[in-house]
This record gives structure tokens, sequence and C-alpha cells, in this order.
């Protein structure tokens, strides 16, 4: 397990499932969707990871989504 900081984002449902496959390709851990008028996602980020998946969060919807804090949480790491 390790301690993770959690980060909402909203997207559009047209980026959505593009959004979410591309940053779970890339590792990053995704820990709740919530479909309902956008699209809302919760990363768990490892700690000062932000501005690196901020830019690449920007380059993924042209700069149309940003991230927002909402806290943190214990992470079960995946078995190799």
């Amino acid at each position: 397990r390790s301690r993770k900081e959690l980060y909402s984002l909203r997207l559009t449902h047209a980026r959505a499932g593009r959004v979410e496959g591309e940053l779970r390709n890339r590792g990053i851990s995704i820990v709740d969707a919530d479909y309902g008028a956008q699209v809302t996602l919760t990363v768990a980020l490892n700690p000062g990871a932000r501005e690196d998946f901020d830019a690449s969060l920007a380059a993924l919807t042209q700069g149309e989504s940003n991230t927002k804090p909402v806290g943190h949480a214990w992470i079960e790491r995946p078995e190799r």
C-alpha cells in the first residue's frame, strides 16, 4: 500500500473514454468514475506528481480540463 494524493477531473462524455484509457495506459490509478451530466474521474497520484499530470492532461484535452484536490488515500499496489 502507498499513500496517494487524490484529484478529481471533469470531462465531457465525448472525451472521457479516450482520456480514461490513456491515463490507465500511463499507469495512473483511477479510483472512481461518475457518469452524470459530465464525467468526473478521481485519480490517485504519487505525492508531487500533480504538475506532470496536469501537463499530460492539458495535452490530452487541449487544455479543456483541470484537476481539483480531493484528499488522500491508501492505495493497494498491483501485484507483479
